[in-house]
């Protein structure tokens, strides 16, 4: 196939390098401390989670 002039189609060239731009700028991202795309979401609820209080057979304390 590199003997007919045809090659990998543009569209592929264009999808490869905006894919490796935004790898480098996740992972920059990541070296400089900027948190990445995680740094918004909290990884629990956001507050301490306290139990219920606890309660005899009958439903009283």
């Amino acid at each position: 196939m590199t003997g007919t002039g045809e090659g990998i189609p543009r569209w592929v060239k264009l999808a490869g390098i905006v894919a490796a731009v935004l790898i480098l700028l996740v992972v920059v991202m990541m070296l400089i401390g900027g948190g990445g795309l995680g740094h918004k979401i909290p990884s629990h609820g956001g507050g301490p989670v306290s139990a219920p209080p606890a309660t005899g057979p009958d439903g009283l304390g």
